[in-house]
């Protein structure tokens, strides 16, 4: 009987060929899922939520699960401005987050998951509590802020919800919603950018209304912003910010938080209230004060609304 025939080089190099090429095809195929696991859909899929992969500023980076009560175990987040999510079922549940920032945040809606989910601003040890018991672990997204450039913001196709007036913003009432009339009522002062010069920096000079004899009452400045599209908007008052609810109501109320523009990034935009209660850059007898609007990489229009009216202590109107 004749020997086998001897098998030439090239089958066994076509056989280890075949061993490589696989291997190589489940490492990248494993390289490729585990990094899909890291994006927003991958994690959104992983834990079946649906939080935005980009939200005001923000980008998703990790979710969480964290258990009901006060067992639930912190977690750290990411270096920077940072800020958390939170899923929930029952909107009369509250949630508290705490972290290294001062303070803690009461969360009592349950916006999470939503189109514009409420941000709560975090830093290093996180936790988070509910008593929401629809399930025994909810998730928690957790979002790190881009700069400017980095953030993939709308250009076109917005929604605007300007649901308020500066009439509605300047009226005053006790805590049991009794109108409080002013000792006297300002004019009210209107800056534009139109839509061939959004950008820019725009000043005007709002007459503050006169004090009567013997008293100085409360001088109160209030705005509205209505813009039109995104962008980045500052508003100074005698070269002094005022209190400007622009984004997130946790966000904004932390006062360590260092941006000093109202930054849109989404195609949903909102009316921008912003107000200033006996400022000091203002004496009690002065007469005008200054109102200066800064804008950049805005894509439309926008409208700034001011207003100074005066208010007694106390008594409300009958």
């Amino acid at each position: 009987m004749p020997p086998p025939p001897r098998r030439t080089w090239w089958t066994y190099a076509a056989a280890a060929l075949v061993v490589v090429v696989t291997i190589s095809s489940v490492w990248i195929a494993q390289t490729w899922h585990d990094e899909w696991l890291r994006t927003a859909a991958g994690l959104n899929h992983a834990h079946g939520t649906h939080f935005p992969a980009y939200t005001q500023g923000y980008r998703l980076v990790a979710i969480h699960e964290v258990a009901i009560g006060p067992d639930s175990e912190p977690f750290t987040a990411p270096h920077g401005t940072a800020a958390v999510a939170v899923a929930c079922s029952n909107a009369r549940v509250p949630i508290t987050i705490g972290s290294e920032l001062p303070g803690q945040y009461l969360q009592q809606s349950c916006p999470g998951g939503s189109a514009t989910p409420e941000l709560t601003p975090v830093r290093g040890s996180t936790s988070v509590m509910t008593y929401d018991t629809a399930r025994s672990q909810w998730p928690v997204a957790v979002y790190q802020k881009l700069p400017w450039n980095e953030y993939p913001v709308a250009t076109s196709s917005f929604i605007l919800e300007h649901n308020t007036t500066l009439d509605a913003l300047r009226r005053q009432t006790t805590e049991d919603g009794h109108l409080i009339r002013p000792a006297a009522q300002g004019t009210v002062l209107t800056l534009h950018g139109d839509a061939d010069q959004p950008n820019g920096t725009f000043t005007g000079r709002l007459t503050l209304p006169p004090v009567t004899a013997g008293s100085v009452p409360e001088l109160d400045i209030t705005g509205l912003l209505s813009p039109t599209g995104t962008g980045q908007f500052r508003v100074l008052i005698n070269g002094r910010l005022p209190w400007v609810n622009c984004t997130s109501i946790a966000i904004t109320r932390n006062t360590s938080h260092p941006d000093t523009w109202c930054s849109l990034y989404d195609r949903r935009i909102p009316a921008i209230d912003f107000r200033t209660v006996d400022p000091p850059a203002l004496g009690s007898r002065s007469t005008s004060a200054e109102v200066q609007v800064t804008v950049e990489h805005a894509v439309g229009p926008w409208t700034v609304q001011v207003v100074a009216d005066r208010y007694p202590d106390s008594a409300p109107s009958g």
